[in-house]
């Protein structure tokens, strides 16, 4: 079964928000392990928070990556040259960020 990880972001700049959508909807393409690209699907775009009980940041970028396996999404968060470079470049881009997994059936 699929794992999916989903992120939101808290970005306030507007060109900011852009490059993030545009980073995740690359990496299905640009993101590859072993010479073939290994994310099944991703889903990213600017989102506006209609209900929040938390109190938490204001989310305004949201993204979903979706693996084959555990190993996969792992593989991503902690090896990946193409997702350790965009980590690097925009570590301070983001006010606050939550990612969540889970199995969809």
């Amino acid at each position: 079964m699929t794992l999916t990880r989903i992120f939101t972001f808290a970005i306030a700049d507007d060109a900011a928000q852009d490059f993030a959508v545009t980073t995740f909807n690359s990496f299905r393409e640009s993101c590859k392990k072993d010479g073939a690209p290994y994310i099944i699907a991703v889903h990213a775009a600017k989102v506006k928070v209609l209900k929040d009980t938390t109190g938490g940041a204001a989310w305004t970028v949201y993204a979903s990556l979706t693996f084959n396996n555990e190993d996969d999404a792992n593989y991503f968060a902690h090896q990946d040259p193409v997702n350790q470079e965009v980590k690097a470049k925009s570590q301070d881009m983001s006010a606050g960020l939550c990612v969540i997994q889970g199995t969809f059936s």
